[in-house]
Formats: C-alpha cells, structure tokens, sequence
C-alpha cells in the first residue's frame, strides 16, 4: 500500500486506517531490516511482496537463509492461479539437497502447469539469457510464476527482458 500510494505516510494511513505515526514507525523498522528503503528497489519490493501474498509463509525468509521453492510448492502455485513456472536456478547450486529442475518440472507438470528450465548465473545474465527469458514470457501462459534462490536474479532477469520487449 506504501508504494501505491507514492510511499506517502498519510495516504497509506488512511487506506490501511492506521495512525500515520504506526506507518511511519513500521516502515522504519522495515528499513533497518532491509538495511535499505523498501522502495529503493522497488520491483524486488512488489515481487516480494506478490509471491508472499499468493504463497504465503513458505516463501519468507528466515535469518539463516532463504527457503526454496520445491516441487510440492507447485500443486500449490497451480491453485493460486500460475499456468507456467521458470525456474532460473542452476542444478545443485547450493548443494545435493537441493530439488533437481526435474524433479520441480514433474511436479509442475503433473499439477498442469507449464515449465521451463533457464538456469542463469547469479552474477551475471547475458544477452542471450534475457533473449530466451523474453521469447518464454510472450509464449509461456500467463500468470507465469518466476524463481531462483533469492529472487533477486529473476527480479532482474525479469525487469531486463521485459525491457528488451
């Protein structure tokens, strides 16, 4: 509600009927937990916040780490309303135990959604990484659930394809 309403504390404490004084205080204590504002990078912000929003705790982030989509999380991304997944994580990038972009990709077919696999560097995505990601988001069936570990390297996958397009 903050960054629809043009991260203005008045406004936000008059759509969500809270004291402007309770946003305030909110949002700084947010923005010692983010160590930035939380408009700063508003489109990580937005994604966030929409994942969260339609999978709920599963996709929070506990301090020792962030948790990861699995392959059971796909029955549940199909009935929140996704037709398509892009996993943009590398197999066994963070170890064995990781789920395998098979294992995720049966998963997501059995719960009837459409899948695709573009694993990409954390570091860096080339062109031809945003080329595939642009040509998978105009053929894929939206509303297309998008992942990697953190979400920071499909945020910008994200933002860099669809400004190629």
């Amino acid at each position: 509600v903050f960054l629809d309403s043009a991260e203005n504390y008045s406004d936000t404490a008059t759509r969500l009927l809270l004291h402007r004084n309770t946003v305030k205080y909110r949002l700084t204590k947010a923005e010692i937990a983010l160590g930035r504002r939380p408009g700063d990078r508003r489109l990580d912000t937005q994604l966030a916040l929409a994942t969260c929003d339609v999978l709920g705790s599963v996709v929070l982030t506990p301090p020792d780490g962030a948790p990861q989509l699995t392959p059971e999380a796909m029955a549940e991304a199909a009935r929140a309303g996704f037709r398509s997944v892009i996993n943009n994580r590398p197999d066994f990038e963070h170890g064995p135990d990781q789920p395998t972009s098979a294992s995720i990709e049966a998963a997501a077919q059995a719960a009837g959604l459409q899948y695709a696999f573009l694993p990409v560097s954390g570091a860096y995505q080339s062109p031809q990484d945003v080329a595939r990601c642009a040509e998978l988001l105009r053929t894929l069936p939206r509303p297309v659930l998008m992942f990697c570990r953190s979400g920071a390297r499909s945020s910008r996958l994200y933002a860099l394809a669809t400004a190629v397009d």
